[in-house]
């Protein structure tokens, strides 16, 4: 068994890939920290050096935000295999703890967007019978993802088709 999925399947406390802080940031980014800076530079050339500070200041301060708000997402994120369910813990202004029994999992997508592919993320998520199940985990890398995915369906009690 290669090094991923001995970790993957620790029964310790798991957390989230630290590249996912980048797929937090970048849309934050984009519609937070550019739109200042399109303005400060359009002030500088229109001859607005008060404006253009301000711009820049209010950039710096949504750029430093939305690290702030990517960290604290990161380090709340958590999952754990407990002896009979999955344990999630999210949630950095709620914080949210949720149980997934294992003999209640009935399939386990995998899924990646644009952002996640980019950084060879992708995200699990956990289906039952209950329409309010609370059982994704994004951001992981590939290898574990694959590891998590398996052992799930063997506590599961479940072939690797899940």
């Amino acid at each position: 068994m290669d090094d991923a999925m001995d970790d993957a399947m620790d029964d310790g406390v798991q957390r989230l890939d630290p590249r996912m802080r980048w797929v937090l940031l970048a849309p934050s980014y984009l519609f937070t920290v550019l739109p200042p800076l399109v303005i400060a530079a359009s002030a500088a050339v229109a001859g607005e050096p008060l404006a253009a500070v301000v711009a820049v200041a209010v950039a710096v301060l949504m750029a430093l935000t939305g690290w702030v708000r990517a960290s604290l997402i990161l380090r709340r994120w958590s999952y754990r295999f407990g002896e009979h369910a999955l344990e999630l813990q999210h949630g950095w202004l709620v914080h949210r703890t949720s149980v997934v029994p294992y003999h209640r999992i009935q399939t386990v997508e995998q899924s990646a967007g644009p952002m996640m592919r980019w950084f060879g993320l992708v995200g699990l998520t956990l289906r039952t019978a209950s329409a309010s199940t609370d059982g994704t985990i994004p951001g992981l890398e590939v290898a574990r993802a694959d590891a998590l995915r398996r052992e799930l369906a063997t506590r599961a009690g479940r072939d690797d088709a899940v």
